[in-house]
């Protein structure tokens, strides 16, 4: 089971995105992963460092959970035609 999470803002350009800016997550219990269209996508071990101060997405060893989570997101977003 998952906990999924949107969010979406209008800001003024600072930092070179501006615009709309989209978030979509997901988590499991333990594991949180954000997508962030206009930026990198996050991915955090909530267990272990509930501070979500270490991005895990590019480390060694996670893909797995990765894929998963990005699957069920999507999935989500399908399943309540998110984005249509």
């Amino acid at each position: 089971d998952y906990v999924f999470m949107e969010f979406g803002r209008y800001e003024v350009d600072h930092d070179g995105f501006g615009g709309y800016q989209p978030l979509r997550g997901a988590f499991d219990g333990r594991y949180k992963m954000v997508i962030n269209l206009m930026t990198s996508d996050e991915l955090y071990d909530l267990q272990e460092e509930p501070q979500e101060m270490k991005n895990l997405i590019n480390e060694p060893g996670y893909d797995e959970i990765r894929k998963r989570l990005h699957e069920a997101i999507l999935n989500h977003m399908y399943n309540t035609r998110d984005w249509k």
